[in-house]
């Protein structure tokens, strides 16, 4: 994870497992409380990205975004919820426009 340092700025690479502890910055030695409100300062580009990715394959693969949106869902994480429900809604979403594209293509015949 990173976390952006709130006297200068500087982004930086987090190891999960640090989270409720203190972590010097490398540039200004200022040192960052990460529980609380400070967690929320997480920089999570790589997980929008993830995200996104998730919920197109789910749209294509049901079966794929039910399993992984059940997955990402029971994380405590807030992004991780996220990232569940957008799985949840590509499934959903894929499944209902598959069978209507079916009932009017059934019906044009």
């Amino acid at each position: 994870m990173k976390i952006k340092c709130d006297k200068c700025e500087n982004v930086m690479d987090v190891p999960g497992y640090c989270i409720g502890a203190q972590v010097k910055c490398v540039k200004c030695s200022a040192l960052l409380n990460l529980n609380g409100r400070d967690f929320e300062k997480l920089v999570a580009k790589e997980d929008d990205c993830t995200g996104f990715a998730l919920a197109i394959l789910s749209f294509f693969i049901p079966l794929v975004g039910f399993i992984m949106g059940a997955i990402f869902i029971s994380k405590p994480e807030k992004h991780n919820q996220d990232i569940g429900a957008s799985c949840l809604i590509g499934a959903v979403l894929g499944i209902v426009l598959c069978f209507f594209a079916y009932f009017v293509l059934l019906c044009m015949m």
